[in-house]
């Protein structure tokens, strides 16, 4: 029980801080509009209302349509680019910016994440192949954002 109830103080920006048990970057930016942790593909509280209009915006859907991504506007700023929307596919989901994706990219390293040359923000020993990465957005996804973060199985 003490355990549970430290990983749960942990997994707050101020338990992280003063318990110093995190592994995992979880920062808070702009009135902690994204706090994404790549090992649990989490986006913060303050995207879940968001996230939650995308679920239901999905549900709504036919059975066979559900395979196909859905994504609900955001459009709020984030250190000088847009949050332009949130998005829920099959076995992914993640949020959409007006920046290209070396410039969210740079921002995330600024902000102490793990960023790879190509994106990849995964984090290392995950038991569950877990995969997340800052990507150029094209075709149809190109009129959400000119990058996304994308995480999922």
């Amino acid at each position: 029980m003490a355990s549970g109830f430290l990983a749960c103080i942990a997994s707050s920006l101020s338990g992280a801080l003063l318990l110093g048990l995190c592994s995992t970057q979880v920062l808070a930016a702009d009135d902690n509009l994204v706090q994404f942790d790549p090992a649990t593909c989490e986006f913060g509280a303050p995207l879940e209302p968001y996230f939650d209009k995308a679920i239901a915006k999905r549900q709504a859907l036919p059975a066979k349509a559900q395979e196909e991504e859905v994504s609900y506007p955001v459009d709020l700023p984030f250190h000088g680019i847009k949050v332009t929307a949130v998005f829920i596919g099959y076995e992914w989901h993640g949020i959409y910016f007006d920046a290209p994706p070396d410039q969210v990219r740079t921002l995330f390293r600024k902000l102490g994440y793990r960023v790879a040359e190509d994106g990849d923000m995964s984090a290392s020993g995950d038991e569950v192949a877990v995969t997340a990465s800052i990507i150029e957005n094209s075709g149809k996804d190109r009129k959400q954002g000119q990058s996304a973060l994308t995480c999922g199985v």
